[in-house]
């Protein structure tokens, strides 16, 4: 055998060493720093992740949820490792031990979104590399899932739970008038209304939920109590605050020649300003049930408390 073929069948067998060469991961610095059982420090290549320590705590939740997968895929487990660079954090390809086609960590976080592409070093695999992380581009997974690392975006629904938080609970007497319509036995007649009403209202963020109980003299003469319950959604949280609302109202009246009792719909509305433990305003009301319409005016003292979150 020459001396050429044997220095040629040499470096095969130092080749082939090289990349049959394994690392144990003992302990797991960063989302892309490892340490070794020999105490070297290794890193990924053409792979950018995000830092546990990056300034943006948001950011950091998501890196915390790759340092997890990283415990459970790698730490304390022997790896195959392709060094790329001898520097004092060497850039390498990890390869599992034991997968039929040896899928390598690097491929494995930017096909699950772990990270993104990194074009240097150039290496044999950057082509795989740049079709996995195409992958998760495409089916928006982890750092490439624009709401969740939009700051702003982020913002915004930190603001909108802190509106939802915001609460305030309120009773309210009215007072006022108004008219009824109602065409029964075929005749239409439009008479004044006095009406009275207590309503507790509870609103949590922009929701309000409402539930009353009202007295009214008619001309006709009639004396009808009811019970209104309904939800709404309200609008502005300063000290002026308008809200619109719907509901069901039981008519219940007291007289024996009165309209025998009724369910009606209810539309509200209504505009108030308070303090923080007290207001006024006033109520505009439509009721609509069979052949009967109501549409009363009501003025209003509200009590109760206010919570504001800014």
């Amino acid at each position: 055998m020459s001396s050429f073929s044997k220095m040629v069948i040499t470096a095969l067998f130092l080749a082939s060493a090289v990349l049959a060469e394994t690392v144990t991961i003992v302990e797991i610095l960063d989302t892309n720093l490892y340490r070794t059982a020999s105490g070297r420090l290794i890193s990924l290549a053409n792979v950018q992740t995000i830092s546990i320590h990056d300034p943006d705590s948001l950011q950091v939740g998501f890196a915390m949820q790759t340092m997890t997968y990283l415990r459970k895929r790698i730490l304390n487990k022997p790896l195959f490792v392709d060094f790329m660079t001898q520097d004092s954090v060497a850039i390498v390809h990890l390869w599992y031990k034991g997968v039929v086609r040896k899928k390598s960590l690097n491929y494995d976080l930017l096909h699950k979104g772990f990270g993104r592409l990194k074009s240097t070093p150039q290496s044999k695999q950057l082509g795989i590399y740049a079709e996995a992380a195409e992958y998760a581009r495409i089916h928006h997974l982890g750092v490439h899932q624009p709401p969740r690392f939009d700051r702003l975006a982020n913002l915004r629904r930190r603001a909108a739970w802190r509106q939802m938080s915001e609460r305030a609970t309120w009773g309210q007497l009215g007072v006022g008038f108004g008219c009824l319509n109602t065409s029964d036995e075929g005749g239409i007649f439009i008479c004044p209304i006095y009406p009275a009403e207590l309503t507790v209202h509870e609103r949590r963020g922009n929701t309000l939920f409402s539930f009353g109980l009202f007295d009214e003299y008619i001309l006709l003469p009639f004396h009808i109590w009811g019970a209104y319950c309904g939800i709404g959604h309200s609008f502005g949280y300063s000290q002026t605050e308008s809200s619109l609302s719907g509901g069901l109202v039981l008519h219940y009246p007291i007289n024996k020649d009165a309209q025998r009792h009724m369910l009606l719909l209810s539309l509200k509305f209504q505009s108030v300003r308070h303090g923080n433990m007290a207001g006024m305003g006033y109520i505009l009301d439509f009721r609509a049930g069979r052949g009967l319409l109501i549409v009363n005016l009501e003025f209003a003292i509200l009590f109760g408390k206010w919570n504001y979150s800014y």
